[in-house]
């Protein structure tokens, strides 16, 4: 709830906020065809008749304005999704029991209707889909497409400000960017699966996507010093220890269907070899500057001849600087021995 509340001007809560806004009254006093077909099987029921309104308000919007909606097969699932959390939030009863089955269908055979008399039984609008299941499933995928829908959001304030950016999304990209990483191999391969179905261009969508418009080398050397850079990037290397989700649910009819894909596309981040260690000398700790950028660097990958000529001068820059301090430090030294050896020498001489 308090996430929803810190991101609600996301377009995905947006969007989802319209599908649970309340139908006003008057319209709730106009005869509803829909809701006299099955009110004798659910009567007294007023949460089936809150639903069964509210649903023929989004099937229309929904469908009205499919045309000017880039991202309509995103929607058509959040509606869907709307629909069977609406049924088990309502009903209490357990998502994998036949009464919400039933429940269920008897409105998603509603909105069939709704299909075919208000868009003529058109096949390219949103479809009720029987084949939802699992509440926690089903939420995961939710998640992650709307991970989808904000995406250009995010990457837009991460252009204008990064620093402000970082220090607004970074709870949400905690979950996001892993989540993205998680169902990749779901959310790519050639078989139709609830991922792929309705979210188009998974790969559109990488998290380091957003990287390509700044300057990664320079994040990569900002990171040092801030402690949200820093956590955007511990985010994209611990994603290499995250679990690859490959389990496909749905139902088909009344019994549902659970199975692995061994499809394995790999990951996109390189492997981490060790940590490492901040140094407490000024020398080594140069080193450790020029260690952690570059380890950065080769997590995030270089986009532009213009990350490539800067990082050469960043890596020079810190490599004549340390050969410097390196020389130096040699002559102090070498010069601290010889004036010892000299008061050594003095104090040896008899008077």
């Amino acid at each position: 709830m308090e996430e929803e509340e810190r991101y609600e001007h996301l377009p995905s809560y947006e969007f989802y906020n319209k599908l649970n806004e309340n139908v006003p009254d008057e319209d709730k006093e106009k005869p509803n065809k829909y809701w006299k077909r099955i009110e004798p099987i659910f009567e007294p029921s007023e949460w089936v008749r809150e639903i069964v309104y509210k649903l023929q308000r989004n099937v229309t919007f929904l469908n009205e304005n499919r045309d000017g909606d880039k991202l309509y097969g995103k929607h058509c699932y959040d509606l869907n999704y709307w629909l069977y959390e609406q049924v088990y939030k309502n009903s209490g009863l357990n998502d994998n029991s036949l009464s919400f089955f039933i429940t269920l269908d008897i409105l998603l055979n509603s909105w069939e209707n709704m299909n075919a008399d208000k868009f003529n039984g058109n096949k390219d609008i949103c479809q009720p889909d029987n084949t939802l299941v699992d509440i926690n499933y089903l939420k995961e995928i939710k998640y992650l497409a709307d991970y989808v829908e904000n995406f250009e959001t995010i990457k837009s304030a991460a252009i204008e400000d990064t620093n402000k950016a970082c220090n607004v999304y970074i709870d949400y990209l905690r979950s996001a960017i892993p989540a993205y990483y998680e169902w990749n191999t779901v959310c790519t391969i050639d078989e139709e699966n609830l991922c792929n179905k309705y979210i188009r261009d998974y790969e559109k969508y990488n998290p380091k996507g957003v990287l390509c418009n700044l300057s990664v080398t320079g994040l990569a050397f900002a990171q040092l010093f801030n402690q949200c850079y820093k956590s955007i990037v511990n985010i994209f290397i611990n994603v290499n220890n995250a679990p690859v989700r490959t389990t496909i649910k749905l139902r088909n009819g009344l019994e549902t269907i659970s199975y692995g894909i061994t499809e394995n596309k790999g990951r996109t981040l390189s492997e981490v070899e060790t940590a490492i260690q901040e140094p407490a000398d000024f020398l080594a700790y140069l080193i450790y500057i020029l260690k952690s950028v570059y380890n950065t660097i080769s997590e995030i990958y270089i986009n532009n001849y213009n990350d490539i000529i800067l990082l050469i001068v960043l890596f020079s820059g810190i490599l004549i600087t340390c050969f410097g301090v390196y020389k130096i430090s040699k002559i102090v030294k070498s010069t601290s021995n010889v004036q010892n050896r000299s008061q050594n020498t003095q104090a040896e001489i008899p008077l």
